[in-house]
């Protein structure tokens, strides 16, 4: 169980979300593509995108995404909040260092594929690619869903929003589901 330990000031910047972040959502859809979580409410999605999804995502998204746990956090820079296209500028421009730092957490659980020394490297090619990789399964997975999910997200965002009016963060935290 992941277990997050709030300070008072944390608590005041609380606020709910204005908009989903293009990049969480593509990250955890493959995840949820291959973790077979949700099964009933997921699988005739997961029937419709499986067989369109790019080979990009399973040769380059899955080794830094696998189905379950961690994943390399230069897939979602805090910039994907402003859209698909700031945050896949911000996956291109990722420094050296975190890209090491990721890749280095990845490797001590999962095998990596060789390709992944030229990232490691800071390689423009092949951040660029991880980038197009991204945009590639976003447009399959995600994009073809966005007026279900903003509906879906509309409807939480109210809920949320009243519990903060009514009892502030606590309230809002106590709100979402534990697993």
């Amino acid at each position: 169980m992941l277990r997050i330990h709030f300070l008072p000031e944390d608590l005041s910047r609380t606020h709910v979300a204005a908009n989903p972040d293009a990049l969480w959502e593509t990250v955890l859809s493959l995840q949820l593509l291959h973790n077979g979580d949700g099964r009933l409410v997921f699988d005739p999605w997961r029937r419709e995108v499986r067989d369109r999804a790019p080979r990009s995502a399973r040769e380059i998204l899955l080794p830094l995404s696998p189905p379950r746990g961690d994943f390399a956090d230069l897939l979602t820079p805090t910039t994907g909040t402003l859209g698909l296209e700031a945050g896949l500028e911000a996956v291109r421009a990722t420094p050296r260092r975190l890209i090491r730092r990721d890749l280095t957490h990845l490797a001590a659980r999962h095998r990596l594929p060789s390709w992944s020394g030229r990232l490691a490297d800071g390689e423009a090619l092949a951040l660029g690619h991880v980038a197009a990789a991204l945009r590639d399964w976003h447009e399959v997975a995600v994009r073809p869903y966005q007026d279900q999910m903003n509906a879906y997200l509309d409807a939480d965002r109210a809920v949320r929003t009243r519990d903060a009016r009514l009892g502030g963060p606590e309230r809002i935290l106590a709100g979402l589901p534990s697993r």
